[in-house]
């Protein structure tokens, strides 16, 4: 590449695939921030490390309607570390896929057992960095498809550009 075409190059390609990087970095470490703060205000989800034999109790439908989904409170009863916990709150993704009489595996943190969560929640990533990491994946594949082209325009334009400047004159 000519000399002359590096700092055009830099500007019309470099910096804005730098910016694309940058933007979905963000984005990225946005919804890990966001999945850890709504699920663990408090702890890390590593620190969950408590398992118990739950019995789904209770199951409560609130609100909803319209374009809005219901509340749904889940209660379970457990055994932990020799204590019987009663009617605690279920959190975290699969909760509501649970009727009353289910058995399932809860995980609770040791210095709390009151506050169970699915093991869904503490395994798997949940929705948001499933999309998170899907989503960046599509954007820098849509932006290659859309920028490449006027990229491949661009860069036969400034050899043009360059070419025609060096032209001998008649």
């Amino acid at each position: 590449m000519p000399r002359e075409n590096v700092i055009p190059f830099i500007l019309q390609v470099v910096l804005p695939w730098l910016l694309a990087a940058v933007v979905i970095a963000v984005a990225v470490a946005g919804n890990v921030w966001v999945v850890r703060r709504v699920y663990f205000p408090q702890e890390s989800p590593e620190e969950f490390n408590g398992r118990a034999e739950a019995v789904v109790t209770g199951y409560e439908r609130s609100g909803g309607g319209g374009p809005n989904p219901p509340d749904v409170d889940v209660m379970v009863d457990y055994s932990a570390d020799g204590r019987r916990v009663t009617g605690a709150e279920l959190r975290g993704d699969g909760a509501m896929g649970h009727s009353p009489g289910d058995t399932l595996t809860i995980a609770y943190h040791p210095e709390s057992p009151d506050l169970p969560f699915t093991l869904e929640t503490l395994e798997q990533p949940g929705p948001i960095a499933r999309l998170g990491a899907v989503v960046p994946v599509m954007l820098f594949g849509a932006l290659w498809v859309w920028v490449a082209p006027a990229w491949a325009a661009e860069v036969s334009c400034l050899e043009t550009r360059w070419w025609m400047r060096r032209a001998p004159t008649r």
